[in-house]
């Protein structure tokens, strides 16, 4: 652990409610106090222990406020596009060609517009497709199990508050909320990019 780091606190130690999914920056190396390894993080008074924390993976730094907030529809984009290739990699270029049509240039213009339409819909689902695995990689890795529950009905499911108070099964609609905002102010203010 090194200064700067981004870091959870896990639930090795008791965490308070406030404090659960929180992100911190660690604001000093490592030293020993009573026989335990410490650090001090940003908005915290004293020392805490490093076994109590969980880094966050530098990987997760790519990751945007606004495209998290759109998993959803990122998803149906993909599965849009996916349908649009499969359409147009099973529809004939042309039902039954004249001798004219033979001669002439236009089905040398439709099978080159047939190939850019096909190669620039499978690039946007490849870059879409690596774009939701990166989502996704960061929705699991979020240390809170609590807040991951959270973060996935709200963001990947698009489930309003209400139904995302039904799958957490506890709480308030008003701490869930505060929980989720709480953990994307602090993620995307401490390192993560905002909107």
């Amino acid at each position: 652990m090194k200064i700067g780091d981004k870091v959870v606190m896990n639930d090795k130690y008791y965490v308070s409610e406030e404090n659960k999914g929180r992100v911190w920056t660690v604001r000093s190396e490592p030293w020993k106090c009573s026989g335990t390894l410490v650090v001090l993080l940003d908005g915290k008074s004293g020392g805490y222990a490093v076994g109590g924390l969980d880094i966050i993976e530098e990987a997760e730094s790519n990751m945007t406020r606004q495209n998290l907030e759109q998993f959803y529809y990122l998803e149906r984009e993909l599965e849009m596009w996916e349908r649009e290739l499969l359409e147009i990699k099973t529809k004939p270029l042309i039902s039954s060609p004249s001798l004219d049509m033979i001669k002439s240039s236009i089905i040398t213009d439709k099978v080159s517009e047939h190939g850019n339409k096909t190669a620039d819909l499978e690039l946007n689902i490849k870059q879409r497709r690596a774009l939701i695995k990166e989502i996704c990689s960061f929705i699991d890795k979020i240390p809170d199990a609590c807040t991951r529950t959270i973060v996935t009905s709200h963001c990947k499911n698009a489930d309003n508050w209400e139904k995302t108070l039904e799958v957490v099964g506890k709480g308030t609609l008003e701490g869930i909320q505060k929980k989720y905002y709480r953990f994307l102010k602090k993620f995307f203010k401490s390192g993560g990019k905002g909107r």
